[in-house]
C-alpha cells in the first residue's frame, strides 16, 4: 500500500490496485472513487463500460458520480451503456414516427380482415378457422424476449451482445432511434415512449372511422362489410393488446426501477442522471401512473373481464365468436383463459428484466422459471387446438433457454482464458440466434400453407374433419382406442356426451366415425 519511510504499509484497498511505495491505490475496472480527496474509497459503477480503472476519470461518453451519466453527444442504449449519437438522429426519430403511422394502418386492415364474415357463421369451421398466420404473434414474441435478455444482467460478450441487440426490434425500443440525441431530457423521451403508443391507439380509431366515411363515398368500398366500430376497436386491442405487452409493460415500469448508488440516493436504472424521488422524477410519476393502468392493468382486466362475461357462449354463439374469437379460438376449450396466463408471463418477464437487474442470480432464477418451467408445464397440458402451435412454442423454449443459460454462463465464468469463453458463449449465441431466426421463417411458412389448404377445403364444401389436423387427431385417438379392453363402451360414453350437444345431432359412433368435435367434446368432459 502507499507509504514513505517512517511509514506503515497497509493492505490494499478492496476494488483497487496499489503499485507500491507511495503512489495512491487506484480503481480496477468497473469501480470508481466515491470520493476525489480518498481514492481508497471505491464503489461499484452502474454501468460496466464507464470506469475503465487503472487510473481517475471515466471512459469517453461518460460523467458524473461513478461515471454513471452519459456525455454530451452520447445517449444511453438498451443495454444500458453510452453510444455516440449516430448522424441524422433526428431522420431516426422521423422514421419511427412514419413506422407507427404505417403500422397503424396495417393493424386497421388487420381488424377489418379477422371480423370480416364468412361462410358458416357458427359452425365448427367458423370456429377454428385461421385467417391470419398465429405463428407470426409467437414468433414476434420470442424476439421481444431475446431482446428483453439482451439487456439483461448476464455479461454478453461483445459479439453475442450485438446479435441479440438486433432483436430489440420487435420491441419497437425508444433507444433503436436515439431519441436522447433528439429530445432535451429522459423525460421527453419517457413521455415518448408512454405516449406513443395511446397515440398509436388513437390512429387506428381514427382510420377505422374515417374507412367507415369512405366506404359511404368511395364505390369501391361501398360492397365492404363492417362490423360496428366498438367492435373494431375491441377487436383491435384484443389483436394488438397481448402482441405488444411486453414491451407496453417494461415502457410504462421504467420509471419505477430505481437502484440506490454510494451516495444513499435513488437513481433510474434506465438513466442514472435522472435521480428518483425528487421534484423532477414526481413531474414524471404521472406518466408513469398512466402507463400502469393504461396498459399494464387495463390490457388483462378488459381481456379477463370479457371471458369471464361471455364464459358460457365463448365457443357456442356465432356473434361471441366472431366478435372475441381471436382472444380464445386458438386454444382447447379448457383453455379459454390462456391468454391471461401468457400476459402474466410476459408481465414477469418484463419484471425480473428490470427490478432485478442488480441481482444477477435472482434474475437469472426468475427468468428461468417464467421461460423453461413455463413453457414445459405449459407443453405438458398442449393447451393449443392445433397441435403444430405447441411445438412451436416448445422450440422457441428450447432455444430461449439455451441463449439463457449461456448468458449465465458467461457471467459466473472462472475460466482463466477469457478469450476462449467469450467465443465459446459468443458461438452459441449465434448458432441459437440463427437457428431461432430460421424456425421462425419455416413456421410461418408452414403455417401459411396448411391455412391456405384449409381455406381452400372449406370453399370446396369438405368436412372440417377432412383436414390435416383432424386426421391426425383421429389418428391419435383410435389408436389409444385399439388399446382400450373394450372400446365399445368408451364410445358410448362419447356418444352421451355428443347428445348432450345442440350443436350436431346424435348419431351411432364407430372406431370409423369419431368425429373431431367428439374428440374435443370428449376432452372437455374428462379434464
Amino acid at each position: 500500500g502507499p507509504g514513505g519511510p517512517g511509514t506503515a504499509c497497509i493492505s490494499c484497498p478492496p476494488h483497487t490496485t496499489c503499485a507500491g511505495g507511495g503512489d495512491a491505490p487506484r480503481p480496477l475496472p468497473g469501480y470508481a472513487a466515491t470520493d476525489p480527496s480518498d481514492p481508497s474509497i471505491t464503489a461499484a459503477c452502474p454501468r460496466p463500460a464507464s470506469c475503465p480503472g487503472g487510473r481517475p476519470g471515466c471512459a469517453r461518453g461518460y460523467r458524473g458520480f461513478l461515471c454513471k451519466d452519459c456525455d454530451a453527444g452520447f445517449f444511453a442504449d438498451a443495454d444500458g451503456e453510452c453510444r455516440p449519437c449516430p448522424r441524422g438522429s433526428n431522420g431516426l426519430l422521423g422514421v419511427f414516427v412514419g413506422l407507427v403511422v404505417v403500422l397503424s394502418v396495417v393493424a386497421v386492415a388487420v381488424v377489418v380482415v379477422s371480423l370480416a364474415k364468412t361462410g358458416g357463421e357458427g359452425s365448427a369451421a367458423a370456429l377454428r378457422s385461421r385467417k391470419l398466420p398465429p405463428s407470426i404473434p409467437l414468433v414476434i414474441t420470442a424476439f421481444q424476449i431475446v431482446g428483453v435478455l439482451s439487456v439483461a444482467n448476464l455479461s454478453w460478450p461483445q459479439g453475442a451482445q450485438r446479435a441479440l441487440n438486433a432483436f430489440t426490434f420487435a420491441s419497437l425500443d425508444a433507444n433503436l432511434f436515439a431519441s436522447e440525441c433528439t429530445l432535451a431530457s429522459f423525460g421527453a423521451k419517457y413521455a415518448v415512449a408512454v405516449l406513443s403508443p395511446a397515440v398509436f391507439a388513437a390512429l387506428v380509431a381514427t382510420e377505422l372511422l374515417a374507412l367507415r366515411l369512405l366506404r359511404r363515398c368511395v364505390s369501391v368500398l361501398s360492397d365492404l362489410t363492417l362490423a360496428g366500430l366498438g367492435q373494431q376497436l375491441l377487436a383491435a386491442l384484443f389483436l394488438l393488446g397481448p402482441l405488444t405487452y411486453l414491451p407496453l409493460a417494461r415502457s410504462a415500469l421504467v420509471l419505477f426501477d430505481c437502484t440506490r448508488l454510494a451516495d444513499r440516493r435513488f437513481y433510474l436504472d434506465a438513466d442514472m442522471s435522472v435521480e428518483c424521488f425528487v421534484p423532477r422524477w414526481w413531474a414524471l410519476f404521472p406518466l408513469g401512473l398512466f402507463g400502469l393502468v393504461a396498459y399494464v392493468v387495463a390490457i388483462p382486466a378488459v381481456i379477463g373481464a370479457t371471458l369471464l362475461v361471455h364464459r358460457e357462449r365463448l365457443f357456442s354463439d356465432a356473434g361471441v365468436i366472431r366478435a372475441y374469437g381471436s382472444l380464445y379460438k386458438l386454444f382447447r376449450r379448457p383453455f379459454a383463459a390462456m391468454p391471461l396466463v401468457l400476459l402474466g408471463k410476459k408481465l414477469g418477464i418484463a419484471c425480473c428484466s428490470l427490478f432485478l437487474s442488480r441481482l444477477q442470480g435472482l434474475q437469472f432464477a426468475g427468468f428461468l422459471v417464467l421461460i423453461l418451467v413455463g413453457g414445459l408445464a405449459q407443453h405438458q397440458v398442449r393447451p393449443y387446438f392445433y397441435p403444430v402451435y405447441d411445438r412451436i412454442e416448445l422450440v422457441f423454449t428450447g432455444l430461449l433457454s439455451i441463449i439463457l443459460v449461456a448468458g449465465m454462463v458467461s457471467g459466473y465464468s472462472a475460466d482463466p482464458n477469457a478469450q476462449v469463453s467469450a467465443l465459446a458463449i459468443t458461438v452459441i449465441v449465434l448458432g441459437c440466434v440463427c437457428a431461432l431466426a430460421l424456425a421462425a421463417i419455416l413456421f410461418v411458412a408452414q403455417d401459411i400453407r396448411s391455412i391456405t389448404q384449409e381455406r381452400r377445403a372449406l370453399r370446396n364444401g369438405e368436412s372440417r374433419d377432412n383436414n390435416a389436423h383432424a386426421r391426425r387427431l383421429r389418428a391419435l385417438a383410435l389408436s389409444n382406442l385399439r388399446d382400450l379392453e373394450d372400446p365399445d363402451t368408451f364410445l358410448s360414453s362419447l356418444q352421451q356426451s355428443e347428445k348432450s350437444s345442440a350443436t350436431r345431432p346424435s348419431r351411432a359412433l364407430t372406431l370409423d366415425t369419431v368425429s373431431l368435435e367428439t374428440i374435443e367434446m370428449a376432452e372437455l368432459g374428462t379434464e
